[in-house]
């Protein structure tokens, strides 16, 4: 998992809206969102392993 991600697709997500691709920005902003969410799911149901 490449954590950078979702910063790297916000960085692009701004770079398209300050070049005025608003169409761009939406789809970079829509595919951000999913993958978040699905990390975030992903993260929340898995088991924690902790050893004390």
């Amino acid at each position: 998992m490449y954590m950078y991600l979702p910063f790297l697709i916000g960085a692009g997500i701004v770079f398209s809206t300050l070049a005025g691709k608003q169409k761009l920005a939406y789809l970079l902003w829509f595919a951000d969102l999913v993958i978040i969410l699905a990390w975030l799911r992903f993260h929340a149901t898995d088991a924690l392993l902790l050893s004390f």
